[in-house]
């Protein structure tokens, strides 16, 4: 499982013969728990890159005409997590002062999602784009009409929230759709939580600062925005440009003798 790079299936495992080894403890099967001391294998974390503006476009597009563009449309231009999107009720979304208020999300670790609190505990309210407000309205007017009480649902369920198979699906569908006349060079593969990244990234060329990042898009710390902040800083420096300009500009006020 290691050698695949299966990362929850390795640490689920690891976990599970530790807690029936404690059962046998417990019940004096065996004296002692022998998995206690074996740690859990460090996997090297996958890079989420953010879409390029080309790709970017392209899911846009697509994503206004898609009948599950609206998640997708959610995830990218207002950083939620895909956890947090399914367990949005219409009470969550304001069109009075255009938020979305997430106070809660839900666990996918199996199929079937239980509810949860936020991934930081803290409730959190995030702007509606306008062009994504028109959308969301006429989604809560159906929600309404029809007596459902969350944003997003099952198809075959109109009224349960989407499970993990249904996300799984939903995104299939998506990029089937979006790929479907692409080359196999151009094909465009992303996960809901590249949207997120192209969130934080959307938040960075806006010039939203720091701190008000974090809480838009619901960390504990600061830390991976600013990881991703300090990326995008190095790759709009060009170090080198900058310091030759300075050093001509400086040369050109000095009086030579």
């Amino acid at each position: 499982m290691v050698k695949n790079g299966y990362t929850d299936i390795t640490k689920r495992s690891l976990a599970e013969c530790k807690r029936i080894l404690n059962d046998a403890v417990i019940n004096d099967i065996i004296s002692k728990n022998v998995a206690l001391g074996i740690k859990a294998p460090k996997f090297p974390k996958n890079e989420r890159k953010p879409l390029s503006s080309i790709q970017d476009k392209k899911v846009f597009e697509l994503a206004l005409k898609h009948k599950y563009g609206l998640f997708i449309l959610i995830l990218r231009y207002c950083g939620l997590r895909p956890e947090e999107a399914v367990a949005l009720t219409i009470n969550d979304i304001d069109l009075n002062t255009h938020k979305i208020n997430i106070d809660k999300a839900v666990s996918l670790a199996k199929n079937q999602p239980v509810k949860k609190p936020t991934k930081n505990l803290k409730n959190r309210k995030v702007p509606i784009p306008d062009f994504l407000f028109e959308l969301l309205k006429n989604r809560l007017s159906y929600c309404n009409e029809n007596q459902i009480q969350y944003v997003f649902t099952k198809e075959t369920d109109k009224k349960s929230m989407l499970t993990k198979q249904a996300l799984k699906s939903h995104l299939n569908s998506f990029l089937n759709q979006l790929n479907k006349n692409s080359s196999k060079e151009d094909l465009i593969t992303f996960s809901y939580y590249q949207l997120r990244h192209s969130y934080c990234t959307m938040l960075y060329y806006a010039g939203i600062k720091i701190k008000k990042a974090q809480e838009l898009m619901g960390h504990s710390s600061a830390d991976m925005v600013y990881d991703i902040y300090t990326h995008l800083d190095e790759e709009r420096e060009n170090a080198d440009e900058l310091i030759n300009n300075y050093i001509s500009s400086s040369i050109l006020n000095i009086d030579i003798i």
